[in-house]
């Protein structure tokens, strides 16, 4: 419970840490947007704080840090990302050289499970592609792993598995994991020693890191198996979406996310206001174009899916 600016990390966030990733330390943040500009920091820098600029940039998949991230990376780093598909050959193709006319390349970046992409996983032998084409050109690999618990469960293995191949992982807490708050960023010591001075420069200095951290475990202990509940009621809601007269196609779903779109001649704005008005049901954007993303957890039952199903129904036949 003390102070982990003091050197008072807590039993509880190691215990959180050995569960999702095996990994040199952890450090307990209160989310991933503080965490992630602690981790491309340590990871850019090296071993000295405040180090040069022109430092490099992270290339990394259409997700998190491309989209939602980059201007902390840009800000805080002096790092401009790229993102590139999750694919050894166009990760290669994009690295570039340490050239005196352009920042080199430092990080690599691959999420998992990824967001944009409608919760897709991506397994340990991808990983490790990627990870043996970081080492044969002096790259560090990080993972996103904000919904990495799904990733593990959808493939039937461990966070410690899948996170193996990299230098460096997050976990958030309180996405598929139900936790109130809290992510995890796991790596070497001396990695986690950076990103703990980092940390401290944006002002986090956790006295409450005993209590993030136990909420964290009980998620760890409880919410991870349970789980596929959530991913059968993804399918079972794509399922459903197939079967109303009119609906598109969705997307294919490995997990607890769906993206789905509507027929031309619904307006997307006013169909997620009208479910969420009338019938308590919150559906977001996909952030591109007239997309819409749906995400099932653990408060949700069969009984909701059919009141998303019946309700887009009667939406649709106005």
């Amino acid at each position: 419970m003390g102070p982990d600016g003091a050197g008072a990390d807590g039993a509880g966030a190691a215990k959180a840490g050995r569960k999702c990733a095996r990994q040199g330390s952890v450090l307990v943040f209160p989310d991933g947007d503080h965490g992630q500009p602690c981790c491309r920091w340590s990871s850019l820098h090296g071993a000295r704080l405040g180090g040069d600029g022109g430092v490099g940039h992270p290339l990394a998949q259409l997700g998190g840090w491309w989209c939602f991230h980059r201007h902390g990376c840009a800000a805080v780093c002096r790092a401009k990302p790229r993102r590139r598909p999750p694919l050894p050959a166009r990760v290669e193709h994009a690295i570039r050289p340490d050239d005196i006319h352009c920042s080199a390349t430092r990080l690599v970046c691959l999420e998992n499970t990824h967001n944009l992409a409608g919760g897709r996983v991506l397994s340990r032998s991808q990983t490790q592609d990627v990870r043996d084409l970081c080492d044969a050109h002096g790259l560090l690999l990080h993972i996103d792993g904000a919904r990495l618990a799904n990733a593990a469960v959808a493939l039937d293995t461990t966070m410690a598995e899948l996170a193996a191949p990299a230098h460096s992982a997050t976990l958030c807490l309180s996405k598929g994991l139900g936790a109130p708050c809290g992510s995890l960023l796991a790596g070497s010591t001396d990695f986690i020693a950076r990103a703990l001075r980092l940390r401290k420069m944006l002002g986090g200095a956790m006295r409450q890191t005993g209590v993030v951290a136990a909420a964290g475990v009980y998620a760890l202990e409880h919410n991870v198996r349970r789980m596929k509940q959530d991913h059968r009621l993804c399918a079972r809601l794509r399922e459903g979406f197939l079967s109303i007269p009119g609906m598109p196609k969705p997307a294919e779903a490995d997990t607890n996310i769906l993206l789905f779109d509507l027929p031309p001649s619904h307006d997307p704005e006013r169909y997620t206001q009208h479910l969420e008005e009338h019938h308590g049901i919150l559906i977001s954007s996909a952030r591109y174009g007239r997309q819409l993303r749906a995400v099932t957890h653990l408060h949700l039952e069969e009984a909701d899916i059919d009141a998303v199903l019946d309700a887009t129904e009667a939406f649709l036949a106005k």
